[in-house]
Formats: structure tokens, sequence, C-alpha cells
């Protein structure tokens, strides 16, 4: 018999209601450090379910325990666990921005005067609770700086490059890419590629067609389907790549099926700054390679600029490399044989490379780009929700 897995859920508490609830708990003499609030769901016969709040003085075991904030910086925990079998999960955490000067005051003995820093959190644990050595836990640490006096520390690994290939097959863009990602270690900076034909991942289901607070970071796919690879994406985009180079085909003139099929899942990107006013991609810089035997590559590249920009790339001088045979050449089979002997297509993507990797490494320096849009998210103002009138339904 196979195990039923809870449906993943999201508990959204307000910022007035954390304080509300930290005051209630003030007021309750005696309760140790420990002490929390308890959410339960209970069987309620034949109404169904019903909802019970209570302070308890310390977790029980299997509890799954969320913190609201931390030294004033949201923190944001999704996830589902098993509740029959070894209790397989799949948890990921996410912090914004965390001062360090205030969590050293808060969890420590305190930060001498006149430091000052911040730090950003990401961690995932997937896999049976109950057996330890089967469990796979990762701790990303994309931000650290520090600034004491006259030193000054910050996070000094190279610059990475994300490579994302979305041909359904070997093309010339992927061997243009191939060479891009080739040439960042003569940069200083690392490379990987990820190809979209080898994940196997589900099309976008349309929740923000639903409602827009259905479409949440992290994608609610990822976490209900372990199965689902599209957190290789996601990893890749807001949490280690520092750059990014994205490649596609042309096909009807347009980019790829599965550069589409990539681009709906990354709503759930976007839809955080409209219904949280969350910026997931900060400082971060992309670029394209286009290559078709079919026309209308301005086309392609104004839209791929257009939809990445909306996430929160910006973007290096000449951000993409392209080529086109044009519709009248018949032999196609000769396209990627053509763009192969092409020792300027070549070069073009190694300096396309590089200008990413110079921009990056810029924007990663400065770390001006900010946590929070004013105006940002849908149609580049605040989500507004009407609610219909009692006496009209």
């Amino acid at each position: 018999m196979s195990a039923t897995t809870a449906p993943a859920v999201t508990l959204g508490v307000t910022e007035n209601a954390a304080i509300e609830i930290k005051k209630f708990m003030a007021t309750e003499d005696g309760l140790p450090e420990t002490s929390g609030l308890r959410v339960r769901v209970v069987p309620g016969g034949c109404s169904g379910f019903s909802y019970s709040l209570n302070i308890e003085e310390e977790s029980r075991q299997g509890d799954f325990i969320l913190d609201t904030r931390v030294v004033q910086s949201p923190v944001k925990v999704r996830g589902h666990v098993n509740l029959t079998g070894e209790y397989e999960a799949n948890v990921s955490m996410d912090t914004a921005s965390l001062p360090l000067d205030v969590l050293m005051a808060t969890y420590g003995s305190g930060a001498p005067e006149g430091f000052q820093g911040q730090t950003e959190l990401h961690a995932t644990v997937k896999g049976p609770l109950k057996d330890k050595a089967k469990l796979e836990a990762h701790l990303t640490i994309p931000t650290f700086n520090a600034t004491y006096q006259s030193l000054q520390i910050g996070a000094a690994g190279p610059i990475r490059v994300a490579g994302i290939s979305a041909n359904p097959r070997f093309s010339g863009s992927d061997h243009l890419l191939r060479h891009a990602l080739d040439s960042c270690a003569a940069h200083g900076a690392e490379s990987k590629m990820i190809r979209l034909s080898e994940l196997k991942f589900r099309a976008c289901e349309g929740y923000y067609s639903k409602s827009a607070h259905a479409c949440t970071w992290p994608c609610s796919i990822t976490q209900m389907d372990d199965s689902d690879q599209m957190d290789r994406v996601y990893e890749a985009l807001v949490h280690w790549a520092d750059a990014i180079i994205v490649a596609t085909p042309i096909r009807w003139g347009a980019a790829s099926s599965l550069y589409f099929k990539m681009a709906e899942r990354l709503n759930c990107v976007q839809n955080a700054i409209t219904i949280r006013d969350q910026v997931l991609i900060r400082n971060k810089v992309a670029g394209f390679i286009i290559v078709g035997g079919q026309d209308n590559i301005q086309g392609v590249a104004g839209q791929m600029l257009g939809f990445f920009a909306e996430l929160g790339f910006v973007f290096p001088q000449f951000p993409y490399v392209a080529h086109s045979r044009g519709w009248s050449s018949e032999d196609m089979e000769r396209n990627v044989e053509i763009v192969r002997q092409s020792g300027e297509l070549a070069e073009g993507a190694a300096m396309l490379a590089k200008r990413c990797v110079d921009l990056a490494r810029h924007l990663v320096a400065q770390d001006d780009a900010p946590t929070s849009i004013e105006r940002g998210g849908r149609k580049a103002h605040t989500l507004e929700m009407e609610k219909p009138d009692a006496h009209t339904g």
C-alpha cells in the first residue's frame, strides 16, 4: 500500500498578528523560551475539521516549526512531510537580508560598536526524517558582507555562471553556449550547464489564474512533487548563479517550446514581488544566445529581454549573440555545421560571457539592488482585491 502524502499547506501570519501573539504570550507568567503557538487541525465529526490555537511550553517530536520573522527580516519556510512511513519530507527555507549586528545582539553576546554587515540564508531538507543517513540537506549563503572599522569582509568566492540550454536536441546555440561557459574560467568564474531536455518537470498549472496568492515561492509544484526537477533551475537562478546565459533555437519565429515551459514555471519568482514585495533576483545578470535557420532574431531577443527584466535581471551592453541563415535557406541540415565552423560566432559567445561576468562582479561588489520594489510587480502596481458586494454576491 502506498503512503498518503499530506498536501502542502501555507500558513501565513501577518506582521501585526505576530506582534499581537507576542504581546499575548508576554502576559503569561513563567513561560520558558521554548514556548510557542501550536496550530492544530483536528477532526470535527460531521462538521469536518476544526482549528485549534494553543500556547505550549515546548515543542513535541514531529512538530513542524515555523518562525515568521528573524531580527526584523522575513523568513519563508515551506514544505510537506509525509505523516506515515519514514516521514518523507521536502522542506525549504529562505531569508531576506539579515543584519549581522542585530543577529549577534539577539542570539550572541553582541557586536562591537561600529560593526555592520548582512547575510542571507537558503536551506533545503529532503528525505526520510526517521533515517538521518538518507536525509539530503543543503545550506547556501548567497550573501555575506561585514565591515568593522577599516576591515571589510565579504564572500570571496568566484562569480558563478549558469548556462541554460532550451534545446530539445543538440543545435548551434548549444555549441555556442558551451564556448561561452568554457571561457568563464579565464575570467575567474565558475560555470555549469543545465539542459532542460534532461530534466523532467511539469508544465505550469496556472495557479496564478485562479488566485494571485496561489502562485507562491517556492513553487508549489516542486513542494508537492518530489520528482519535479524544475528545482534545479530555481536553485541556479535564485541562489547559485551571479549570471545566466540562456540559449535557444528559433522555432517558427519564437524561442523553443522548452524555453516557454520553463518561463511559465518562473512566474512564481516574479509573483513574489506582486504579493509580498520580495525581490528574489538581486545583483544578477542575464545574457542570451539565439541561433536558428529562420528569421526573427530581434523578436525572440525582445521577448527574452522583457521577460528576464521582469524577474529582476540586468543586462550587459550587447546582451545577446545571435545567428540566422534566413527563411530561404533550405539546407537546414547544415545549420549546426556552419555554426561550428564559425570562429567569429565562437569568439562572440566568449565575449558575451566576459561581459556578463564583468557586470556581475561589479553588481555583487556594490550590492545596490533593492530587496523590495516600490509599486513593483503585476502591471507595476500593488495587488488589490475587490470583494464582492454582500447583496449582489
